[in-house]
């Protein structure tokens, strides 16, 4: 009998341990962007571009809004808001020039960066590839930046 005890001792430690090592092994972002709205459309291959922003950061950082709204295939842009802004939508849009689709932060509270507003590059995959906190005169920096990012690294990421 004590030796089935101590068996069931050592499976119970060891299955602890296991669970323990794999919470040490994933990253927060692991299933950032596991969600109903992230539909590919016709094949298509696309980069998600996630803001994370408010109405109540500062003007000149929220210009970033207006290089994301000129954007084209293959980014889809995204932005996450608080719930209370997004009651009002119309209000948020013409404050901020918002013209992509915005969804409220209430399933992504774990993933909200410490500085906002912040633009995540998602690949289709779920593959975080950059993160960039958003700055006052940022816009020059951002439209070359998405524009050498397209150029040289997406056609190693789409999906053959």
């Amino acid at each position: 009998m004590k030796n089935y005890l101590i068996i069931l001792l050592l499976v119970i430690i060891l299955v602890l341990a296991s669970f323990m090592y794999k919470s040490s092994r994933t990253t927060i972002f692991q299933d950032f962007f596991k969600t109903d709205f992230r539909k590919i459309k016709d094949g298509q291959n696309h980069f998600y571009l996630v803001l994370f922003f408010s109405k109540n950061n500062c003007e000149p950082c929220l210009d970033v809004i207006n290089v994301l709204n000129r954007l084209t295939e293959p980014f889809s842009v995204i932005g996450f808001v608080p719930e209370k802004e997004l009651e009002d939508e119309e209000e948020l849009r013409n404050k901020t020039n918002a013209n992509f689709k915005l969804r409220g932060l209430k399933r992504y509270k774990k993933f909200i960066p410490p500085y906002a507003p912040t633009l995540f590059g998602v690949s289709q995959n779920n593959e975080i590839f950059f993160i960039l906190p958003s700055v006052p005169n940022e816009t020059n920096y951002l439209e070359q930046f998405l524009a050498d990012f397209h150029h040289k690294a997406y056609p190693l990421l789409v999906k053959k």
